[in-house]
């Protein structure tokens, strides 16, 4: 499992929260950080599933305000 700094971790939940799967995610670390994470490790910063389950406060607020965001501009976009 690769470890990741706090830049990497932000760019998975932000891709999570505006509903990339998990190996699009893990695609795009790829692409973006020249980093190799799986779709597991990726998993594991989705609170909505069982991976993410233990992951900290700060993140599952992170990924909150990501999908509140996205949401909102999508219903912006929509209502337009």
């Amino acid at each position: 499992m690769a470890t990741l700094n706090n830049k990497v971790k932000a760019f998975i939940v932000q891709g999570l929260a505006t509903y990339m799967t998990p190996s699009e995610v893990a695609e795009a670390v790829k692409q973006e950080f020249d980093v190799v994470v799986s779709r597991q490790q990726v998993s594991c910063y989705d609170p909505g599933k069982a991976a993410g389950i233990n992951l900290s406060k700060t993140w599952k607020d992170l990924f909150k305000q990501f999908r509140d965001d996205f949401n909102n501009d999508i219903q912006a976009i929509r209502s337009e």
